[in-house]
């Protein structure tokens, strides 16, 4: 079958699209070869999307490097014709993890043939998809000269393949047998792109034949948490270990956003204080141990990290295990919103700005007694400064506030006198663990 590795569409010369075929006609055929399936070579945060077709097509299954699922679309319209258990729309969109081999095979099951295609898209992106069936046209409005078009097609009860949509370039196309005991049928499938269209793209399946028609757009969308609503930090940060002028924070809001990589292997991972800001009195501090466990607090800096003490009720603290974002690039984001005395943890993997979806990982209050989040102490960045908020507590390791083992890429935070209101940051978010 055709394959193509990689395949570069011409508005995207610095994107690798990898593109696979594989049909397999029925087991009740003499051909008996099945269900089809194919293997692609995917890295971290490259985005997949698989096209099925067959009888009793329930989307894809996948063996191989985790991943996380963003759409699923399971033959919600079928293909017109004489076995109306035909499927031409079941597709998957997911987000690698991880790199490795990913093995995907078209889930219809029972060995009743079908046609599969897959494109591994590097650098992010997203798409937007429409789907037809029985000679109604799929149409996509808004679409921009930087996205692709893709189409697939299919027909039943013929071995005429569908024709290349007008303006579109062919990638590949095929034959199978689909279905069983009298009810096994000739099918085709094409899949077309198309790049540096603008406005309405449509397409309508041949209506003379029994088929179905299923259109992408593949577009660039990231997903931005910080400039689209917050514009330039208040301050960036870029060396590490170093300090910073002590400013109040008042009872502003404060969004803290941090880009690294945590280091693990074996037993050992980075660990240190990421910031602190304020002291024992009123303050702030975030820090790693072992590669593991993230732990901050803010508001109230007095006291045990979760001691159950005064001062520990009055402080907005989170504890989480981060194993599963050990040696990834991601941007961990702390959001306390002022008034409603809470904090926030976040991590966006792939970091600031990419494909991935964020995800909130802890929230707490505290019990309303005290209302600022830091003092005018001097500020440190990778190191103590002065006065520390205790992040060690019970059971925990002075780890949390030595000076960082790790790389931090750098800092970003809106707070102080730049006011903002970080009260509706993330209002979408993900709780899913990759």
């Amino acid at each position: 079958m055709p394959s193509r590795s990689p395949f570069l569409m011409s508005t995207f010369q610095d994107t690798g699209i990898q593109v696979e075929f594989d049909s397999g006609d029925s087991d009740h055929t003499a051909t008996n070869s099945g269900d089809p399936s194919i293997s692609l070579s995917v890295a971290q945060d490259d985005y997949v999307i698989v096209f099925c077709a067959g009888r009793d097509v329930a989307g894809a299954a996948f063996s191989g490097p985790n991943y996380y699922q963003l759409s699923q679309l399971d033959g919600t319209n079928d293909l017109v014709g004489f076995d109306a258990r035909q499927a031409v729309n079941a597709t998957e969109n997911i987000i690698m993890n991880a790199g490795g081999t990913l093995t995907i095979t078209n889930s219809g099951g029972q060995g009743d043939g079908g046609a599969i295609a897959a494109a591994v898209i590097q650098n992010g992106y997203d798409v937007i998809a429409d789907t037809a069936s029985g000679g109604d046209a799929a149409s996509i409005s808004n679409v921009s000269p930087s996205d692709v078009v893709l189409i697939w097609e299919c027909r039943q009860n013929t071995t005429t393949v569908p024709s290349t949509p007008s303006g579109f370039t062919s990638i590949g196309s095929g034959t199978f047998s689909s279905g069983r005991g009298g009810n096994i049928y000739n099918s085709t499938y094409r899949l077309s792109y198309k790049d540096n269209a603008s406005g309405t793209v449509s397409h309508t399946s041949n209506v003379s034949i029994y088929g179905g028609v299923h259109m992408v757009v593949i577009k660039r969308i990231l997903k931005d948490y910080e400039l689209s609503s917050y514009g330039a930090p208040d301050y960036t940060i870029t060396s590490f270990p170093s300090t910073g002028t002590g400013v109040s924070s008042g009872t502003n809001d404060m969004l803290v956003a941090v880009d690294t990589t945590i280091d693990y292997a074996g037993v050992s991972g980075d660990e240190g204080l990421i910031m602190e800001a304020g002291g024992t009195a009123v303050g702030f501090a975030w820090g790693l141990d072992n590669g593991t466990t993230m732990r901050a607090r803010v508001f109230d800096g007095g006291g045990s990290f979760r001691d159950f003490s005064a001062d520990s009720e009055a402080a907005a603290d989170v504890e989480v295990t981060v194993s599963d974002y050990r040696n990834r690039a991601c941007t961990f984001y702390i959001r306390v919103d002022a008034s409603a005395l809470n904090m926030r943890l976040y991590v966006q993997v792939g970091g600031q700005g990419s494909a991935q979806p964020i995800r909130l990982l802890q929230s707490n209050t505290n019990d309303g007694t005290v209302l600022g989040l830091y003092g005018s102490n001097t500020k440190g960045y990778g190191q103590i400064a002065g006065g520390v908020p205790d992040l060690v507590g019970a059971g925990g390791t002075g780890a949390y506030e030595d000076n960082y083992t790790g790389t931090l890429d750098e800092i970003r935070y809106w707070a102080e006198a730049g006011a903002p209101d970080v009260s509706g940051f993330a209002a979408t978010y993900d709780t899913v663990t990759p």
